[in-house]
């Protein structure tokens, strides 16, 4: 008896799981910002994430795959990285276009830290902590990491 109910039970936890873990990676299908337009690439991560949960997937597995998961043949984990908001209106001016990727990057990084650490690595980008151990410095390093993500457009066709 005991056993049918945590096979019952397992799938709405791990659906509650996944969803929780979406709003932890600040997921969305929509671009953000004044557009605000739909991702139409945004449903493999989302299902990537689905998958992982109901196959019951390691955790150490789940990072690395959607930290490097070119890298480990879970290309569609990597949407981790770019699935931020993302400013598509551009501007003409170079100093507000490296400010925009700048913002970027630092959504990345942060968002990383903050995922996978548990740590609001943030406030890195402008000051060190007396007591802090993550001073902007080692921020940086990880922002050079993420300059190789870029948001991609619509690689895979809808479902």
């Amino acid at each position: 008896m005991r056993n049918s109910w945590i096979a019952s039970s397992a799938r709405p936890l791990r659906r509650a799981l996944a969803r929780h873990w979406l709003d932890v990676v600040r997921f969305a299908e929509s671009d953000g910002y004044e557009t605000n337009k739909a991702r139409r690439n945004a449903w493999p991560y989302r299902d990537y994430i689905i998958r992982a949960f109901n196959d019951n997937r390691p955790y150490d597995q789940f990072v690395r795959e959607q930290i490097a998961g070119d890298a480990f043949g879970a290309d569609e984990a990597t949407g981790f990285l770019v699935g931020g908001a993302v400013d598509v209106v551009k501007s003409p001016d170079p100093v507000l276009t490296a400010q925009q990727r700048a913002d970027e990057l630092h959504d990345i990084v942060s968002t990383t830290g903050s995922a996978f650490l548990g740590l609001t690595i943030g406030c890195a980008r402008c000051h060190n902590h007396k007591f802090d151990p993550h001073l902007a410095n080692r921020l940086l390093r990880g922002d050079g990491h993420a300059r190789g993500s870029a948001p991609r457009r619509a690689r895979h066709p809808p479902p």
